[in-house]
């Protein structure tokens, strides 16, 4: 994810002297007699130069490891939940730039705790115009087998990552799930999927409430993200809910401009402090050595080069001016969606309702041998590494350390028992915020709810195991190259 700084042009030509000076060369490593050597070289330099723990890196020999794979794990921080290895490069570009192969749909997974490894998939919410959508899938539909099978911890992610798949449509029954008979086909489309699935304004006691639900920190939606804030500008809204509940990151530059409709126009006119960002030793010397700051302004207007190198503009003309913002939290709430509620919060009173956040205040680079060489070896070219390369903070030092951001109002998402569609006003979180809104208690909105989900049921983390040699992370929200605050 995906949380990233639009820096390329400047990270892929420090790329070329940090390699020199950490490398002691300027061109791809000689020597190597395969490709699994190669690219052992690729991954060890890549870490080296760039990334944010490489004090902390147990001393591998790149010509004796087997597995590029297995070096990479080796060589990641134990704290680093987001770094990865691919075969793929172009795969995980795509997915970074929400272009993607996806059926357009956002599935949790579950299993009954302490049971056979039986896996149920819950749809959080569905994409516009998708292959989900055209199929009359919803938020709260269940699945409970696939291809004339069960769906399993072994296979679960086909659900993700197949190019097509059968699903069995299922309910539950107490701690029982059935099968309904009612079955759906899908096949995966490489189409850009709107991550402003909602954004409407909400007209309770006579207060203007906007509602935005967001769910990809992607280049493409800054024009969407405009509209909708001239929408809210323009029916005069009162208060506005950012709903980041599963949004995992993105662009870093896409977090500062949804920010900078956000705060007060004073902080864009006086070019406050956004976020700053910490790198490793090597990254650190370079931007002193040019007399540069690596720090994140507010300002009018952002020019940047998108992912096909065109050059685009956005101006920030719609403000609300409002003196708070509650946003919807979830577990999957990270990297530029936490970057987000850290850089808006010195300006603005920020009221969290929903669970803790993911804890991923890390940007990343894509790097690539052709990044990373001055004669990149063309053999190894299909791989890329995603790895993090700073640690970012507010201008009150906000995020001090790793660990999620807590809410101020705990209410956990419970989807088997209550799908309420995102929008209605008894969705229990958007209820919740609705409640504060119009001055009932935390306590009070929260004990409104009733029991949170049920521990009998234990929810599992995406493992990305698609064919492609992706690692531990869930590819869909990965925050995107460049850098973030996914």
């Amino acid at each position: 994810m995906k949380t990233f700084k639009m820096a390329a042009n400047l990270f892929f030509a420090l790329l070329i002297a940090l390699v020199n000076s950490a490398c002691g060369n300027n061109n791809a490593p000689n020597g190597p007699a395969n490709e699994t050597e190669k690219v052992n070289r690729f991954i060890v330099d890549g870490f080296d130069v760039y990334y944010l723990w490489n004090r902390e890196m147990p001393h591998t020999n790149p010509k004796t490891e087997k597995n590029p794979y297995e070096l990479f794990e080796k060589l990641r921080y134990k704290d680093d939940r987001w770094s990865m290895l691919t075969d793929n490069v172009q795969s995980l570009l795509e997915s970074f730039s929400g272009t993607g192969a996806t059926f357009g749909y956002s599935l949790a997974f579950y299993r009954l705790a302490e049971e056979r490894p039986d896996v149920f998939a819950v749809v959080e919410y569905v994409y516009a115009n998708s292959p989900a959508e055209q199929a009359g899938i919803e938020r709260g539909h269940l699945f409970v087998g696939k291809n004339g099978g069960k769906i399993t911890v072994d296979n679960y992610t086909d659900l993700l990552y197949a190019p097509a798949v059968e699903l069995d449509f299922g309910r539950l029954e107490g701690d029982v799930l059935n099968y309904t008979g009612q079955k759906v086909s899908l096949n995966a489309v490489k189409e850009y999927m709107d991550p402003v699935i909602r954004d409407e304004t909400l007209d309770v006691d006579g207060k203007k409430i906007g509602y935005l639900v967001y769910t990809d920190y992607l280049l493409k939606s800054h024009g969407r993200l405009k509209d909708a804030f001239a929408k809210f500008a323009q029916e005069g809204v009162d208060e506005l809910i950012l709903d980041l509940r599963y949004n995992s990151g993105g662009y870093a530059l896409t977090s500062l401009i949804l920010s900078s409709m956000i705060v007060p126009v004073a902080v864009l006119d006086n070019h406050e402090m956004y976020l700053k960002q910490v790198y490793n030793q090597h990254l650190t010397d370079y931007f002193a050595n040019r007399n540069e700051v690596p720090v994140d302004y507010y300002d009018r207007r952002y020019q940047y080069t998108d992912e096909n190198g065109k050059t685009e503009g956005v101006t920030i003309d719609s403000h609300l001016n409002l003196s708070r913002l509650f946003v919807i939290t979830g577990r999957n709430t990270a990297s530029a969606s936490e970057a987000t509620i850290a850089g808006v919060k010195p300006y603005l009173d920020v009221v969290l309702v929903g669970e803790k956040t993911a804890g991923k205040y890390n940007g990343g680079t894509i790097v690539t041998p052709e990044n990373l060489y001055t004669l990149p070896d063309m053999s190894i070219a299909n791989w890329g590494m995603y790895i993090m390369i700073y640690r970012y903070m507010n201008k009150n030092g906000f995020p001090e350390s790793q660990g999620g951001i807590e809410p101020d109002v705990r209410v956990q998402e419970n989807l088997l028992q209550n799908p309420t569609a995102l929008g209605s006003l008894s969705e229990p979180l958007l209820k919740t915020v609705v409640d504060l809104i119009g001055g009932l208690s935390p306590q009070g909105a929260q004990d409104a709810l009733g029991s949170p989900f049920g521990s009998r049921f234990e929810r599992l983390d995406v493992q990305n195991n698609a064919p492609k040699g992706m690692v531990e992370l869930n590819m869909k929200r990965l925050p995107l190259p460049l850098i973030l605050p996914d």
